[in-house]
C-alpha cells in the first residue's frame, strides 16, 4: 500500500465568489465546477457559467470545487458563526523547488501572511485563517525563496 496523499481539501468560506477567486489564484487552479440548489436537488454548473451567469439566473452556488491533476480544493458556503469556529487549521503541502518559489510570490501578491520563508519550506497563512505549509519534496534541491 502506497503513502496516503491528499486528495481534496474542504474549506468552509462566508463569500464563495472572493474565496474562488483566491484560490484559484494563489494555486493556479481552475474552477471545475460549482453546484447549487435547483428545485431541491443539487445541480453542477460548469466553469464556463461566469458569476454574471449565475446571478442573472439568481442561482446561488452554496459549493466550488477547484482542481488540478491529483488534487481538489472544495469551497462550501458557510456563516460567519461556523467558518470562525470550524474552518481547517493547517494543510502541509509537499511540492516541486520551481513551484515553491511561484507559490511564494502569489502568496506575497495575495497577501498572505508568512511566519517561515526559508530554504524550501514556506509557511503562510491566508486571509481565510488557513495556514498553509509547503515543502520541497525531498528528491529536489533546496533553493532559496
Amino acid at each position: 500500500m502506497g503513502q496516503p496523499r491528499i486528495n481534496r481539501i474542504d474549506l468552509a468560506v462566508e463569500s464563495l465568489r472572493q474565496a474562488e477567486n483566491f484560490y484559484a489564484s494563489l494555486f493556479r487552479m481552475p474552477i471545475e465546477y460549482r453546484e447549487c440548489l435547483v428545485a431541491g436537488q443539487a445541480q453542477r454548473i460548469g466553469p464556463d457559467v461566469t458569476w454574471e451567469d449565475v446571478e442573472r439566473r439568481e442561482l446561488r452556488p452554496h459549493r466550488t470545487v477547484l482542481g488540478a491533476p491529483g488534487f481538489q480544493i472544495a469551497l462550501r458556503r458557510a456563516s460567519a458563526e461556523f467558518t470562525n469556529r470550524s474552518r481547517l487549521e493547517q494543510v502541509a503541502l509537499r511540492v516541486e523547488s520551481a513551484e515553491i518559489s511561484r507559490l511564494a510570490c502569489a502568496a506575497d501578491d495575495l497577501g498572505c501572511e508568512f511566519s517561515t520563508r526559508e530554504n524550501g519550506r514556506l509557511v503562510f497563512r491566508d486571509p481565510y485563517g488557513i495556514c498553509w505549509e509547503a515543502a520541497i519534496t525531498p528528491s529536489d534541491a533546496h533553493p532559496r525563496v
